[in-house]
């Protein structure tokens, strides 16, 4: 792993930690990223919200409010989308609106706008408006079908559009936020007071797709981690109750690992209406029941993400020299194959594609490095393909199963003329080089400022040089976490900290007790019998380089 120190002075102080680590970040308005204003003051200006398609798409919100008319709300089925519908679902309840939540089926109807779906929405609620949610932005046929069936569509969504212009009475749309966000931006110029009750919904959001956590997005997560701390839906309350979350513990972690998979659980294996349900409803027994069932099915998510990422990882090892991992199966479930992208991706530092090839049509889901924008790379064979959409770093496609292979063979021709290998070198940024006497809970504390950390705001860390192993041992059931006890070579105290390197086990056999090495890692308190001490989180570690 390469070591890229962007600040060589050694720090001693947790001031000066604070100034460097604020430095790195090019963080010009320190105060105001620290204390970030609340969110119903975003603009739709700072969001590159069109103000113009803004009014046309409130104007005829009212319209249909006053008039009675019905309103569909076309979601998708991961936590973004869901969080976004029920947001909208709950605001137009609010303000007296007949409106009725859409979630597609993912192996039914397939991901976005999608005519089959649309045919089914006519039949069965003929809606005088339909509004999309993290989605239509690239649905060009699906929009103009609607046209023609002479229904008034209105499409928010943050993902990139295409060049073409799309047939919508109203577009909403902004690529710096998530689309819950956008659907709130929506919601919030009805009716301000009912949004801030929202937030919660719109932080999980953008958690959940993986949001840089600057400007306009840290304000959401910062203020809405508040309010969650504080106040929870019945669903939310259930969802955390589950997974054995105290509401007081919410945070980005939490949310991410915890609430989020559990949400996308029911779009993935079963029906996201469902979790649309558990977020909307105020009857606690049946948040209950729902945060049962959707905890039920992120545990066979689970089960089925594992038992199908061995064949995944097998073919990923298959071609080593490739700059692109493509692998391929008629038995990977579609609804986990951005898991296992993403697995893929973080294990091997390379862009990746997993594709369920079962059936006529195949689907592929996609997940990248920094530097390497995955959606522009797919574009490049677009016109082999049935769908395309996605950000820099995710994204998903269709194709017939018969220009697979075609499709496959021109993406890792393009990987190899495209992407610089220097991109795929696993490397770590290190904020400072810091003194063993900061490794301390006062630092922590000082450092939690910063919160809340995530993409775009990654959590400090920090390099000790000059440490020597006073013992070390491995940990977990099958030995795959190490642990060391460490002391400054040039400290005179005898002070000794622990180090836990997660994953790490193997690396044992690198090192002997008394060896002095130089650790990059994370400080973190470590909670004990009702004691707290401070340990640091590996990064990595190697012999010191000074003698």
């Amino acid at each position: 792993m390469l070591w890229n120190i962007l600040n060589q002075k050694t720090v001693s102080t947790t001031e000066q930690l604070l100034k460097v680590i604020l430095a790195n970040r090019k963080i010009g308005d320190i105060d105001l990223f620290l204390n970030p204003p609340s969110p119903l003051e975003i603009t739709p200006k700072q969001l590159k919200i069109s103000s113009t398609q803004l009014k046309k798409a409130l104007a005829r919100i009212k319209t249909a409010i006053t008039t009675q008319q019905k309103v569909l709300i076309y979601g998708d089925y991961d936590a973004d989308g869901i969080t976004a519908t029920s947001i909208l679902w709950l605001t137009f309840i609010k303000l007296g609106l007949v409106a009725i939540p859409f979630i597609p089926d993912r192996l039914k109807h397939g991901y976005g706008l999608s005519i089959k779906a649309l045919k089914e929405i006519l039949d069965a609620h003929q809606p005088d408006l339909i509004i999309t949610v993290d989605n239509g932005i690239v649905a060009n046929d699906a929009l103009e079908w609607l046209k023609e069936q002479r229904v008034d569509v209105i499409v928010t969504d943050h993902h990139q559009p295409s060049k073409e212009k799309i047939h919508a009475l109203a577009t909403v749309h902004s690529t710096k936020v998530s689309g819950a966000t956008v659907a709130w931006m929506l919601a919030k110029e009805l009716s301000p007071s009912y949004a801030k009750k929202l937030l919660g919904l719109v932080t999980i959001s953008t958690i959940a797709d993986a949001m840089r956590l600057v400007d306009e997005n840290r304000s959401i997560v910062k203020h809405g981690l508040e309010l969650m701390r504080k106040q929870q839906r019945p669903g939310i309350k259930a969802l955390l109750d589950v997974a054995g979350i105290n509401t007081s513990e919410v945070d980005v972690g939490t949310i991410g690992f915890a609430l989020a998979p559990r949400i996308n659980a029911a779009g993935r294996i079963s029906q996201g209406l469902m979790a649309v349900r558990l977020l909307c409803t105020e009857d606690e027994i049946s948040a209950k029941k729902i945060a049962n069932k959707l905890n039920s099915l992120n545990q066979q998510r689970q089960d089925l993400t594992s038992s199908q990422l061995e064949e995944a990882d097998r073919q990923a090892q298959e071609h080593p020299e490739q700059p692109l991992i493509i692998a391929s199966s008629p038995t990977f479930h579609e609804g986990i194959i951005g898991l296992l992208s993403g697995r893929l991706t973080e294990k091997y530092f390379k862009p990746s594609i997993v594709i369920a090839s079962g059936g006529e049509v195949s689907k592929a889901s996609a997940r990248s490095v920094s530097g390497v924008s995955i959606t522009n790379l797919i574009r490049k064979v677009e016109e082999l393909l049935l769908s395309v959409g996605g950000h820099e770093l995710a994204a998903g496609f269709s194709v017939k199963t018969s220009e697979l292979e075609k499709v496959k063979n021109r993406l890792l021709k393009l990987a190899r003329e495209e992407i610089n290998a220097n991109l795929l070198q696993p490397s770590v940024k290190i904020d400072a080089v810091i003194c063993a006497n900061l490794i301390k809970p006062s630092t922590v504390k000082k450092l939690d400022q910063l919160r809340p950390l995530g993409l775009g705001n990654r959590e400090p860390v920090l390099m000790i040089k000059q440490l020597k192993i006073d013992d070390y041992r491995s940990l977990g059931k099958y030995k795959e976490h190490l642990k060391f006890l460490l002391s400054a070579v040039d400290d005179d105290s005898q002070a000794q900290f622990e180090a836990v390197g997660w994953r790490m086990g193997e690396r044992l056999e690198e090192v002997q007790p008394g060896e002095i090495i130089d650790l990059v890692g994370v400080i973190e308190i470590n909670s004990w019998n009702g004691r707290q001490t401070a340990q640091v989180k590996i990064k990595d570690f190697r012999a010191s380089l000074q003698v």
